[in-house]
C-alpha cells in the first residue's frame, strides 16, 4: 500500500464510531481492580452523600426528552428480535409504568434507606462539565458541549444495567458474594461502574 492508504488503514470516522459503544478488553480483563477501587470509595460516607444529593431532581439547564427515550425503548419487540435496543423483559418492564413514573421508576436504586435517582446524578454530572467546556475560549468550534442526545444514550445504557441489577442477570465481580460483604456497599459498588462506563462511553 501506499503512505496515504496505510494512514487511513486503521481509523474509523466518527460519523461511524459515535453510533457504537467501544468496548475495551483490558477494562473487561481488569474489572476486579476497578471495581476494587469503587469499592474502597463505598467505604467513605461521603459517598453516598454526593450520589444523594446529586440525584436530587431539579429544574435543569439540559432537556432530556424522557418520552423519545421511552417510545425508543419499548420499540423493541419479539416481532422484530434484530431490531432491539434492549432486552425484551426490560421493555415490559418499561412499559407497565405509567408514562409520568416510568423514569421514577426506571432509574430509582434504594441504598441505605435512601432513593438514588441514577438518571438525576448522569444529568447533574454532565452539567459540570458542560459548564467547564463552556469557559474553553480558545478552540475551532466553541463552545463544546456534550448534547442531549449522547445523553440519551447513556440514559438508555444506565436504564439497562439498573434493571439487570434489580434482576439479579448481571454477573461481575463487583456484585460477586465476599466481593464487599455489605449488600449495600456492593450495590454502591455497582452503581459507581454503572455511572462510570455510562458517562465514559
Amino acid at each position: 500500500m501506499n503512505n496515504y492508504d496505510r494512514a487511513l488503514l486503521f481509523k474509523l470516522g466518527y460519523a461511524l464510531t459515535r453510533r457504537f459503544a467501544v468496548v475495551n478488553h483490558a477494562f473487561l480483563q481488569e474489572l476486579p481492580k476497578y471495581c476494587k477501587q469503587y469499592a474502597d470509595k463505598t467505604l467513605k460516607n461521603e459517598t453516598v452523600e454526593k450520589l444523594i444529593k446529586r440525584s436530587e431532581v431539579r429544574e435543569r439547564t439540559l432537556k432530556i426528552d424522557f418520552e423519545k427515550i421511552r417510545s425508543e425503548l419499548v420499540e423493541c419487540s419479539s416481532e422484530i428480535p434484530y431490531d432491539c435496543i434492549a432486552p425484551i423483559d426490560f421493555v415490559k418492564e418499561v412499559k407497565k409504568h405509567s408514562k409520568d413514573k416510568w423514569v421514577e421508576e426506571v432509574y430509582s436504586i434504594d441504598i441505605h434507606g435512601s432513593k438514588i435517582r441514577v438518571d438525576a446524578i448522569l444529568a447533574s454530572l454532565v452539567e459540570d462539565v458542560n459548564e467547564k467546556l463552556a469557559g474553553f475560549k480558545d478552540c475551532e468550534v466553541c463552545p463544546i458541549q456534550i448534547t442531549p442526545g449522547v445523553v440519551a444514550d447513556a440514559l438508555k445504557y444506565i436504564a439497562v444495567g439498573v434493571y439487570a441489577y434489580k434482576v439479579g442477570v448481571e454477573k461481575i465481580p463487583c456484585l460477586a458474594e465476599g466481593f464487599v460483604e455489605d449488600p449495600s456497599k456492593r450495590l454502591l459498588t455497582y452503581v459507581l461502574l454503572l455511572l462510570d462506563t455510562a458517562f465514559s462511553t
